[in-house]
């Protein structure tokens, strides 16, 4: 099977626009969006031949014949909802129709670009989704979640919405729609709905019900087609004909058997099941065994009538020729998931994500000059598990735990990776209790000044050690033997003390081996829970701020350790639960380079100071380009201020001024020169930390003040009346507050 892929970097979008939130010291800007687009659910070809295609990720196109033209759409450049689940396209307008789950109509023109229609998403229907686009002369019908509704193609409005279809109930949700004997005719949950075309689609006499009383023996109806003047009705795994007005079966497929896509071509009807495409006489066009990827099937369209492409459950599409049965396979270059539940960025600034644990797991993303690589198992032969749970960086290599196959080692070796495992056959790590193979890896920390990795092994019932660490040389240590290791987080305090808490209830264990790796004497080891009231023993993210507070979310906010040193004394820790979320589910923590606490939640993120005294911001889909307020994990490079935000839709990237102060300074300013008003802003980099920063004139009159923590600031050019500065040679004097050391630095300003 030849092997292509997509030219294009995927569906990375720029936007250079910033994002400045009222009363906050927090800017971000140059947003960009990654999503996948590997999960095909809906496809058609335009006039040119170009397919188009609807994905989880957006909409994208391309040119089959040698892979050109490629173009795909976001919610940064087009789209108001990725979420898209029909797409057709209309040849009299030149127009692509896309539905969404959530009842965004979008329209794409040539020559206008994308029209978003909000009206049944933002209806009373308790289901919005869009099921299917029918076109007839003027007219589109739209079936979904809410019933039907018409549409005035050229005057792009919503007409009219019955309130039901004959005796079905209003909300009754409709699957597709056919005309076919001078009948509309709508499938449904409840059976099949007709109307003549000359009545009126709003009087719910006008329509005629057939279910189990017209021989629909299950009236839950998907798909309506037509051949050889029958009318064809496809429930989950039957086939009815309707002939002498009732529908006998004409074919009853296994149970297994769920019918997913139905389409006539050249007057005949073709079918796909998850696992085979047919036509109604058995002639097979597709067998899923016949790629390499046994990946099921989501569906199909034919090309011609010599070409199908078929879209294959989250792995692209193959485009089968049926004259010689080659296969060719395209996999977008995008992520291989929208699920980014946890990640880290290496020394090199390369992005690793994993996507789920068992048994929804997708693989591992890598992403660098945003270009992806995928790891899964139908993608690289090394790859034993796509259940994989959380990434740690040292260096430029990724340690990547896993559900059941323990913990990957992956790091870039020219134009190729090297991959590593470590399981219960060449370390400590053990199984579960019935298969020691199946090794459950959680969470890895790396204490840098010890060179050592931490690992959290777990398991239930079965005796082996929940922490091992890891040297620099490959050696293998294990500590705190137990048989109860249902355990998932790990931070490390200043004092070398290693804090464990469960996502489970379990408790919360703190362990020291006091720089001693071979001698457990003198270990410090024990479980908060056993000792002292907890807010919460379940424990989802943990955090080590700047002030040495360790931040805990859980299902009902926050709570801090405040002095973690306090149990190498065998004192407990004073625990302070935090008014602020409490009735929020904490999903991560993440501590910056300037001590802000950004905290992910199902309602977004927010952030708050770097003393935890307030709330400064709350950032969601709808102030921001966020993709979804289901944000699952964050991360930042604190030596370029990206902030990564892993949500369920997919991944945003945001920079911020958050940089690590440089130790001394090294003072660069751009632009230069800084032309007023047309340069907004002037880039300050090089600052040390706690600088406090006078811009004055060659007279050495202060004309602005500016301070910060942060490696860099922006001056925008105005005085302390909010005026703009003359033409003139400005003075910039910065100062560190931390280690009093100065610098001055030139800036040449120009008003025009």
């Amino acid at each position: 099977m030849e092997k292509k892929s997509f030219l294009a970097p995927g569906v990375l979008f720029l936007i250079l626009h910033f994002v400045v939130f009222a009363q906050s010291p927090i800017t971000l800007t140059k947003w960009k969006v990654y999503t996948s687009q590997v999960n095909i659910l809906s496809a058609d070809t335009d006039k040119d031949g170009n397919i188009w295609c609807a994905s989880n990720g957006g909409v994208f196109h391309f040119n089959p014949k040698n892979f050109s033209d490629y173009e795909s759409f976001n919610s940064l450049n087009g789209l108001y909802s990725i979420d898209t689940k029909f797409l057709t396209y209309h040849p009299n307008t030149d127009e692509i129709y896309v539905g969404t789950y959530d009842g965004v109509l979008s329209i794409y023109s040539p020559n206008g670009g994308w029209k978003n229609l909000l009206d049944i998403k933002n209806s009373q229907f308790t289901n919005v989704e869009i099921n299917q686009i029918l076109f007839n002369d003027t007219i589109a019908y739209i079936v979904g979640g809410f019933g039907l509704t018409t549409f005035d193609i050229r005057h792009k409005v919503f007409l009219k919405t019955p309130s039901r279809l004959g005796n079905f109930p209003s909300g009754t949700r409709c699957r597709h729609s056919l005309i076919f004997n001078n009948y509309l005719w709508v499938a449904t949950e409840l059976g099949i709905a007709r109307i003549s075309l000359g009545e009126k689609i709003t009087n719910p006499d006008a329509w005629e019900n057939l279910a189990e009383n017209s021989g629909l023996q299950n009236p839950n109806i998907f798909f309506l087609s037509e051949e050889n003047g029958y009318l064809f009705a496809f429930s989950q795994n039957t086939i009815y004909r309707y002939e002498d007005s009732t529908f006998k079966t004409y074919l009853q497929l296994e149970s297994y058997e769920k019918i997913v896509s139905v389409q006539s071509f050249e007057g005949k009807i073709y079918f796909a099941t998850e696992f085979f495409i047919s036509s109604l006489n058995s002639e097979r066009v597709y067998f899923f065994s016949e790629s390499p990827l046994n990946a099921k099937i989501n569906g199909f369209l034919f090309l011609n009538e010599s070409q199908v492409a078929i879209f294959l459950n989250k792995s692209g599409l193959v485009i089968k020729n049926l004259n010689n049965g080659k296969l060719e396979y395209f996999l977008p270059k995008t992520p291989i998931s929208n699920q980014f539940r946890y990640f880290d960025i290496d020394a090199s600034g390369g992005f690793w994500s994993a996507t789920n644990p068992d048994p929804s797991g997708e693989g591992l993303m890598f992403m660098k000059d945003g270009k992806w690589t995928n790891f899964a198992t139908f993608l690289n032969p090394s790859i034993k598990t796509n259940n994989f749970i959380k990434v740690t960086c040292v260096g430029d290599t990724a340690f990547v735990s896993s559900w059941g196959d323990g913990l990957y080692a992956i790091y870039p070796k020219a134009d190729t990776f090297v991959i590593n495992k470590f399981d219960n056959q060449n370390s400590p790590l053990t199984g579960i209790p019935n298969n020691p193979n199946y090794v459950v890896v959680q969470q890895s920390a790396y204490e840098k000044r010890k060179s050592l990795l931490w690992i959290v092994n777990y398991s239930d019932a079965k005796l082996g050690y929940l922490l091992i660490a890891k040297d620099k040389d490959g050696k293998f240590y294990g500590f705190i033997p137990t048989p109860m290791r249902k355990y998932h987080n790990i931070v490390i305090d200043e004092f070398g003390t290693k804090w464990i808490s469960s996502s489970d209830g379990t408790g919360f264990y703190y362990f020291n081996e006091r720089g001693t790796l071979e001698d457990s004497t003198d270990d410090v080891v024990g479980n908060l829970a056993w000792n002292i009231y907890l807010p919460s023993n379940t424990i989802y993210s943990m955090a080590y701020d700047l002030n040495g507070f360790i931040w805990c979310g859980t299902g009902n906010g926050i709570f801090l350790v405040l002095n973690p040193g306090a149990v190498l004394n065998n004192s407990n820790p004073v625990i302070k639960k935090l008014k602020m979320l409490e009735d929020y589910a904490i999903n991560c923590i993440h501590i910056d380079a300037l001590n802000y606490k950004w905290i992910a939640t199902n309602k977004g993120v927010f952030v708050v100071s770097p003393d935890g005294s307030e709330i400064l911001l709350n950032l969601t889909k709808e102030n921001s380009p966020l993709l979804s307020n289901e944000v699952l994990y964050i991360n930042s490079n604190p030596y370029t201020g990206e902030f990564y935000f892993g949500t369920t839709k997919g991944l945003a990237i945001a920079s911020s001024m958050n940089v690590l102060p440089a130790e001394k300074y090294d003072i660069a300013v751009f632009p230069q020169p800084f032309r007023l008003p047309k340069d907004q802003q002037l880039l300050i980099d090089g600052l040390a930390s706690e600088s406090e920063i006078k811009i004055l004139t060659i007279d050495g009159e202060i004309v602005r003040t500016l301070s910060t923590n942060s490696r860099r600031t922006f001056w925008d050019g105005k005085d302390y009346n909010g005026n703009f500065v003359s033409t003139g040679i400005y003075l910039l004097v910065a100062k560190s507050l931390t280690n009093r050391e100065s610098a001055v630095f030139k800036i040449a300003v120009i008003k025009e």
